[in-house]
């Protein structure tokens, strides 16, 4: 019978840890069989002629003879190999010798296996990438294997998702989540799922990796609760035509998420965020939202939110959903360069709670286009800044803003900004006085504020008349100016509320009737024409402190 043998050309021992095995006994020995009390011959040359006794010792994995790795042979198609550790204690055993292939066989013989997992024939086996060492650039780095490495991240085809758009994928994506491990798909392919998905680890990163995943059917696409942390949604498409309800993401007690640089075609809804600390929503695209909500930001005493921050986001609908719906318990929102498209309104703030207000709100760069009602609508909280890139357009059926009566005095703070084209006014507040400084403010059906004697400026100068860029709103101007420079002035045109605070020095011109002011409280009026200015110009005011 021909020999056989074991090479690479020589054979190769492991311990439990995967290391080259030191001091340890190999016994060879009958198929089937105990090799330590079965034995059969083991030679060191092919032809049978030098035997080596057993066990076999090994040195940093190999079997030596004379000081050098040695290969051996056996006269058996069949044999059974027990490796034991320095102590004796079992590491593998291998019984019948099956995938032992003949010594002038062209594949690969044997290189023993890590741990008890048996053997491999070559590295084209499922286990083959365990054999692969990777050693990672730089000082100081820790050598390991190549599968070791290649489970940093798993692609959800390692799960068996096809990617197609036709095959469901829903199972396998979550078994990929089940791992534990940031996950990633396959660029250009689409993933047909139809129920939720939900990350299962701290710091899971889920990267679409310009995939598309397709929804189909009423739920909400990507489910993250139970206290998870750091979970990111990144760098794809997601398409909802076939959705009839939930959001594309949906955040219940989770902190600090982050959802970027994903595109959103025909959602139901896309966000909804309750009991979630610091969600931030970066560089999204959210396209004919067809439900209620673009981003639904809800709290209440026991499910209190803390910051959302939406930076560079676009979303759109055709006149039915709120862009940004603010409700309940939640403290600052944090608004940039957000564009919001055909909404029914584009902001909206209440509380339905039950519990604490919305507290802080920053709008800076916001700009909401042909909403159905009102551009921004304040039910409820405490603090609203709006800043010089506002911009508001076009409502159908509201005004530009809308202060609602629960608001504080001086809680609304305009700066700046375009507000134009609304069915209403520019701004509406029911008998609460907002801030407004330097906006400018036309074109808006029934003036550019409801309520003229609650608005006020701290602008130093300040000009406003009916050509100006006011245009010719003159019933309902910029009425009340708050300023400490005693070089500030008011220039005037048609204007008849005015309310001075803490100014030493101001100046009408152009030719009213006459202009009344608020002086410490008191209504003092400006009178054209009056004796004590000998007919001419305006009768002058001093009014005691």
């Amino acid at each position: 019978m021909a020999a056989l043998s074991i090479q690479v050309p020589y054979p190769v021992f492991y311990d439990r840890d995967g290391q080259p095995l030191d001091n340890g006994n190999i016994y060879i020995g009958v198929a089937n069989l105990d090799p330590v009390t079965n034995p059969i011959q083991v030679y060191y040359d092919e032809a049978l002629t030098i035997p080596a006794s057993q066990p076999l010792k090994t040195s940093n994995g190999y079997v030596y003879r004379n000081g050098t790795p040695t290969q051996l042979y056996v006269d058996a198609v069949n044999f059974s190999i027990t490796v034991k550790d320095s102590k004796n204690t079992l590491v593998y055993n291998f019984p019948d010798g099956t995938g032992i292939q003949r010594a002038d066989a062209s594949a690969i013989t044997f290189t023993g296996v890590k741990g008890q997992s048996g053997f491999v024939s070559d590295l084209g086996d499922a286990d083959g990438s365990d054999w692969v060492g990777y050693v990672p650039p730089g000082l100081g780095a820790v050598p390991r294997s190549a599968q070791d490495k290649m489970r940093d991240f798993i692609n959800v085809k390692d799960f068996g998702a096809v990617g197609d758009g036709v095959a469901n994928d829903t199972a396998a994506i979550q078994a990929a989540l089940n791992t534990g491990k940031s996950i990633w798909f396959t660029c250009g392919e689409n993933y047909l799922v139809t129920a939720s998905l939900n990350p299962t680890a701290n710091g899971q990163v889920i990267n679409l990796n310009g995939a598309m995943i397709t929804l189909d059917g009423n739920f909400s696409g990507f489910e993250i609760t139970g206290g998870l942390r750091n979970i990111t949604i990144c760098d794809g498409e997601i398409e909802g035509q076939d959705m009839t309800g939930g959001y594309v993401i949906d955040i219940r007690n989770a902190d600090r998420c982050t959802i970027n640089n994903i595109r959103v075609y025909n959602p139901w809804n896309f966000l909804y965020a309750e009991q979630a600390n610091l969600v931030s929503v970066e560089n999204c695209w959210v396209n004919n939202i067809r439900g209620d909500y673009g981003i639904h930001w809800y709290g209440e005493t026991a499910k209190r939110s803390d910051v959302l921050r939406l930076i560079g986001i676009n979303l759109s609908s055709q006149g039915n959903a709120v862009g940004i719906m603010w409700d309940g318990n939640c403290n600052t929102l944090q608004v940039q360069a957000v564009t919001i498209v055909h909404p029914s309104i584009g902001v909206h703030v209440r509380n339905t709670s039950g519990g604490w207000l919305p507290l802080f709100g920053m709008f800076d760069d916001l700009e909401v286009d042909f909403p159905e009602s009102h551009a921004v609508q304040l039910d409820a909280g405490e603090d609203f800044y709006f800043t010089p890139l506002l911009y508001l357009h076009g409502s159908v059926a509201g005004s530009g803003i809308f202060v609602g009566p629960a608001i504080s005095q001086d809680r609304v703070v305009v700066t700046g900004g375009k507000i134009t084209s609304h069915a209403r006014y520019g701004i509406e507040n029911t008998g609460i006085r907002v801030k407004v400084t330097n906006p400018i403010i036309f074109n808006n059906t029934l003036g550019n504020y409801a309520d003229a004697d609650k608005i006020y400026t701290s602008s130093l100068r300040f000009e406003v008349d009916n050509n100006s860029w006011f245009g010719d709103n003159a019933g309902n101007p910029i009425v009340n100016w708050d300023a400490n420079d005693v070089d500030g002035y008011i220039r005037s045109s048609n204007v008849r509320y005015i309310d001075i605070n803490s100014i030493s020095r101001f100046r009408v011109s152009d030719a009213t009737n006459a202009i009344q002011i608020y002086v410490n409280g008191a209504l003092k009026t400006v009178e054209v024409g009056a004796a004590d200015s000998a007919g001419a110009g305006y009768r002058a005011l001093r009014v005691s402190n």
